[in-house]
């Protein structure tokens, strides 16, 4: 896990980084820098970019319609920008309040080449459109009277149809006993005591608990 999280995570290559940085320049920055708005509806946002960042800071001014900001002597600079960062999230939050939705939103942005996106539950996330194609969530049976969603595999590869989340839920230790018997020999005894003593451990449904009970008898 820790592994996975330090592979996926973008600003790691920044934490990692010793080396001198430009005063001028926005090296890395993370989740709590983008800029979450409220637009008029009360659905929020994520506008992409650092508003500070050379380039960024023009394109955001540009899509509230408050170029006057850039005449600004405190925001002449990146440094000066971040010092004064509030001024710049509140003229941007002050012009996505006015804004009736997020597409609207996007639009205003989306016209400078800044990205939006809105913010959702990971509910509202599984049942919308994209979900639906993508086939992102997959409803599987527990075999205990119960189906529930889980998210799917999220491979694709072009020459290979039968990718993603497919076969019977097993429950820990379901095949304890068959696998023990295969690659150890080892006998319905030898399950059982170390079952009791708690060398193996299994988490089953109830009926699947009997009928184990009764196969290893």
């Amino acid at each position: 896990m820790a592994d996975t999280m330090l592979y996926v995570n973008e600003q790691t290559n920044d934490d990692l980084w010793s080396g001198d940085v430009d005063p001028d320049w926005i090296r890395s920055f993370g989740n709590d820098e983008h800029r979450v708005v409220a637009v008029a509806d009360g659905t929020r946002a994520i506008i992409a970019g650092h508003p500070a960042q050379p380039g960024t800071f023009e394109r955001a001014l540009a899509s509230i319609g408050r170029p006057d900001l850039a005449e600004d002597p405190c925001l002449a600079t990146p440094a000066g920008r971040q010092e004064h960062f509030s001024v710049i999230v509140d003229a941007i939050r002050a012009f996505a309040a006015g804004v009736p939705d997020v597409d609207a939103l996007e639009a205003a942005f989306g016209s400078n080449g800044l990205a939006v996106g809105a913010i959702r539950s990971v509910a509202d996330l599984a049942n919308s459109e994209w979900a639906a194609e993508r086939g992102a969530i997959v409803e599987i049976d527990d075999r205990a009277g119960v189906t529930f969603r889980i998210p799917n595999a999220p491979w694709r590869f072009s020459d290979a149809a039968d990718v993603g989340v497919r076969g019977a839920v097993k429950y820990r230790g379901e095949d304890n006993a068959d696998v023990l018997r295969e690659l150890l020999g080892a006998t319905d005894d030898e399950i059982a005591h170390w079952k009791v003593n708690g060398v193996l451990s299994q988490h089953l449904p109830p009926e699947r608990i009997v009928s184990d009970t009764i196969r290893s008898d």
